[in-house]
């Protein structure tokens, strides 16, 4: 019950819990929209380890958003997938066009599943890549940054470094074994 996303309002003296899904769900990342500060994207990852068993994914993982500066949280999906083998989720705002976010999908394997692309601020999202090279190490390190400058210049971090320049439907890599 103490996996989630918490909040505190008052410089992290106190904290609460402000989106809960289930016992076994954590939150793995989140951004916030520099422009309307009270609009927070949110990644929930279903994950769990037993010692001698684990599972890294479920239909719980997600993507949220928070309209209220995280008072309220609603689900996204209209182009998300939504199922039993969805992972790890990376998250990343464009600061020059904030209502540009990218999700990057891992899966069961922990292989990269895909990276999600909307330009209305979450209401719809368009699959812009579904084949990124993983080594099935991206539950530890499938992250997606964004150029502050360009909402088009796209960066997975992986095992391999890639960059696209054209929102992410086409990547290269730029560095090797980084582990970033």
């Amino acid at each position: 019950t103490e996996r989630g996303i918490f909040r505190s309002v008052d410089g992290g003296a106190t904290w609460e819990q402000v989106l809960y899904v289930a016992d076994d769900v954590g939150g793995i990342d989140v951004v916030i929209d520099p422009v309307d500060t009270d609009r927070i994207y949110a990644a929930t990852w279903q994950r769990l380890s037993r010692g001698t068993s684990w599972s890294i994914a479920g239909p719980e993982s997600g993507v949220y958003r928070s309209t209220d500066g995280g008072s309220t949280w609603t689900r996204l999906g209209n182009g998300l997938p939504w199922a039993p083998n969805v992972g790890r989720i990376g998250l990343a705002i464009a600061r020059s066009n904030p209502s540009v976010v990218y999700a990057l999908f891992t899966d069961n394997r922990g292989f990269i599943a895909g990276l999600y692309r909307t330009s209305d601020s979450g209401d719809t999202w368009t699959l812009v890549n579904g084949f990124v090279p993983s080594a099935g190490l991206s539950f530890y390190c499938g992250v997606v940054r964004v150029d502050p400058d360009d909402p088009d210049t796209v960066y997975v971090l992986d095992i391999l470094l890639f960059r696209s320049r054209d929102g992410g439907k086409t990547l290269n890599v730029i560095a090797n074994n980084v582990h970033p």
